[in-house]
């Protein structure tokens, strides 16, 4: 439903990590340029513009990893 869809974040981490990345339909990743990643700070969010009115009853988050296993910040 949100596949490439319009998308804003509270704040961009970096130009690598643009808020588009958050519905790429790409669920794991080789680095940190696959994601959508905010900056370290309180309250962050993101807004998808869906394009209509859903009863919408599960999001599904994927949280991806880099080359080491390590958590990186969240894929929305």
């Amino acid at each position: 439903m949100a596949f490439n869809k319009s998308v804003t974040l509270s704040s961009q981490y970096h130009q690598l990590t643009p808020p588009s990345n958050a519905v790429d339909g790409i669920t794991k990743c080789p680095d940190y340029t696959f994601l959508a990643a905010t900056n370290y700070n309180e309250n962050r969010w993101i807004s998808i513009q869906l394009g209509g009115k859903y009863n919408i009853t599960m999001v599904a988050i994927h949280a991806r990893t880099d080359l080491n296993g390590m958590w990186m910040c969240m894929k929305w």
